[in-house]
C-alpha cells in the first residue's frame, strides 16, 4: 500500500501531527509513506522512521498555485497512492489529492470539501475546543486507525548531536561529553544509518527525496534504537551535566505571525541577567569548571575573542566566556531575522548570553534545544521542538490560548496572566499589550528557579521549591 500524508504548513503545527504519523505507521507497518510538505517544515521531518520518502510541496515555484496546482496533482498521479491523509484543512488540500485519482481521501469535512474527500470525516465540535493535537488526532478516529497516543516527536541523530556539541564548544560551553563517545541512543536520538533513498537532494516533482531522507531499517548489531519520546513512561532527562554543571538554559525571545505573541525584550534581557547572577551564586565564578576560559582539554580556544581551532569560516558567532572568567550558559535561539533581536537581548543582559539566533538551521536549533536543561521562550515553533525533545521548558504565553496550542507533557509549564481580551489570536496588540505587560520577570525567574530544582535536583541555598504562578498543561 502506498499512502501519502499531507503536511501541516507551520513548524509548530507540523511537530503536532507527528502523533498521527505514528500511528498510520503503526497501523500500515508494511506500507510506504510518503510526505508531502512545504520546504520551511521538512526539517521537522527528517530522520523520521515512519516516514520512507518526503516530497516537496513547491509552492513558490513548480507548484504555485493555479496551474501549479494541476502541476502538483499530475505529479502526485504518477506515484500511484492508495490512500491520502489530510493533515491540512484546506479546500485545496482536498482538491490536488482528488486530482491525482487517490482513491481514498481521508480529512475533515472543512472548508466546504465534503464531496472530495472519501471517507468525509465530520468535524467533532468539542475537537475544535481542545487541543490542536488532538484535532489532528481525531482524525485517526474517523478513518478507524489505532490511536498510539499524543506523544510528539523530533529524531536527532547521533551526528547531529555531536555537531551541537561542537557549536557549544565554540563557544566555550565545555559539554560534558566528550566527543565522539555518546551512549547509542538518547531520547528523541537515533544512531546514524543509511537512508531510504540518497536522491540528489532535490525536487522535480518526481518523487526525489527531499535533502537528508528519513532514516528506516535500522538495526545495529540487534539493538533497537529509540524511536520516540515518553511514550507511556517518562524519558530520561534532557540537558549535558544533571546538576555537576551549571545548567544550559535556552531563550526565544522570537515568534512568528506578529509581535503579540512576543513577550518584551527588555524582559528577556533582564531575565537573562537574574539567570546568569543565580547561576554565579549556585556555582561560583566557574574557574574550577572551566578554568580561564581559553582551553578545553587541552585545545586552546579563545585568543582576543578570536576562534582558534576548527573551521575559521563556521558561521558560529564565536564570544569570549560572558563576564571574563564565567562561561555564559545562557543561549538566545531564534530564525535568520531574529539576530538583531538576539543582540539586542544580549546587550540587555550586559553580555551574559551567546547569541545563536539566525545563526543555526531548524534541525541544529532541534539538537542544541535538546542539550538544554531549560528552554523558556515564546508561543512559537520552537516550543513545540522543546517538547517533542522531552526538554522541560516554560512558555510565555498571552495572546493564544494554551488550551489549545500551549505546550504539551508533564514537562512543560506555562506561565501567563488572565486579562479580558486573552485569548484575542490577534497578529499585533491594537491596545497596550496586557496580556504580556503582566507577565514580570520575577514570575519567570521563580518559575525557571523552581523547574531547575524540581527537575535535577540543582543547589538550593536554602528554602524549599517557590511557588510557582503559573499554569501547567
Amino acid at each position: 500500500m502506498k499512502i501519502l500524508i499531507r503536511a501541516a504548513n507551520w513548524v509548530g503545527d507540523a511537530i503536532m501531527t507527528t502523533p498521527v504519523i505514528r500511528a498510520v505507521r503503526r497501523h500500515y507497518p508494511s506500507a510506504h509513506i510518503t510526505l508531502l510538505a512545504k520546504p520551511w517544515v521538512i526539517p521537522v521531518f527528517h530522520h523520521n522512521p515512519n516516514i520512507d520518502t518526503i516530497l516537496l510541496y513547491d509552492d513558490g515555484g513548480r507548484h504555485t498555485r493555479g496551474w501549479g496546482t494541476i502541476r502538483l496533482a499530475r505529479d502526485l498521479r504518477r506515484h500511484g497512492f492508495d490512500m491520502a491523509i489530510l493533515m491540512q484543512n484546506a479546500f485545496e488540500a482536498a482538491l490536488i489529492t482528488f486530482l491525482a485519482g487517490i482513491p481514498r481521501r481521508i480529512g475533515y469535512n472543512t472548508d466546504g470539501r465534503t464531496l472530495l474527500l472519501n471517507p468525509s470525516i465530520k468535524m467533532d465540535k468539542a475537537l475544535k475546543k481542545g487541543h490542536l493535537v488532538d484535532y489532528y488526532r481525531g482524525i485517526l478516529k474517523g478513518a478507524s486507525i489505532t490511536d498510539h497516543g499524543p506523544d510528539l516527536d523530533i529524531f536527532i541523530t547521533q551526528e547531529e548531536r555531536l555537531n551541537a556539541l561542537k557549536i557549544l564548544d565554540s563557544h566555550g560551553i565545555v559539554s560534558g561529553v566528550v566527543t565522539g563517545t555518546l551512549p547509542d541512543a538518547v531520547p528523541g536520538t537515533l544512531p546514524d544509518a543509511v537512508p531510504a533513498r540518497q536522491g540528489d537532494g532535490r525536487d522535480e516533482g518526481d518523487g526525489k527525496d527531499v535533502g537528508k531522507p528519513p532514516h528506516i531499517g535500522i538495526n545495529h548489531g540487534g539493538k533497537t534504537p529509540l524511536t520516540g519520546i515518553n511514550h507511556g513512561e517518562k524519558p530520561p532527562l534532557t540537558g549535558i551535566n544533571h546538576g555537576k554543571k551549571p545548567p544550559l538554559i535556552g531563550i526565544n525571545p522570537g515568534a512568528t505571525g506578529g509581535t503579540a505573541k512576543r513577550w518584551f525584550p527588555h524582559r528577556y534581557g533582564e531575565l537573562a541577567k537574574q539567570l546568569h547572577e543565580y547561576l554565579k551564586e549556585q556555582y561560583g565564578d566557574g574557574k574550577e569548571l572551566y578554568g580561564d576560559g581559553k582551553e578545553i582539554d587541552g585545545t586552546k580556544l579563545y585568543e582576543d575573542g578570536k576562534e582558534m581551532h576548527g573551521d575559521e569560516k563556521s558561521p558560529h558567532r564565536v564570544q569570549k566566556p560572558a563576564r571574563g572568567d564565567h562561561a555564559s550558559r545562557i543561549l538566545i535561539f531564534g530564525g535568520p531575522g531574529e539576530a538583531e533581536l538576539g543582540d539586542r537581548i544580549n546587550r540587555l543582559s550586559g553580555d551574559v548570553c551567546i547569541n545563536l539566533a539566525g545563526m543555526t538551521t531548524l534541525r541544529e536549533a532541534f539538537a542544541l534545544i535538546q542539550l538544554c536543561d531549560l528552554f523558556i521562550t515564546n508561543d512559537s515553533g520552537l516550543m513545540h521542538g522543546a517538547a517533542a525533545l522531552g526538554t522541560p521548558l516554560i512558555a510565555i504565553i498571552g495572546s493564544t490560548d494554551p488550551g489549545a496550542t500551549g505546550p504539551t507533557g508533564e514537562r512543560s509549564k506555562v506561565v501567563r496572566t488572565e486579562v479580558p481580551c486573552t485569548p484575542c489570536l490577534k497578529k499585533h496588540c491594537p491596545g497596550d499589550h496586557l496580556c504580556m505587560e503582566l507577565v514580570s520577570v520575577d514570575m519567570v525567574m521563580e518559575a525557571a528557579v523552581g523547574m531547575l530544582k524540581g527537575m535535577y535536583g540543582f543547589p538550593d541555598n536554602g528554602g524549599g521549591s517557590p511557588q510557582l504562578r503559573e499554569t501547567q498543561l
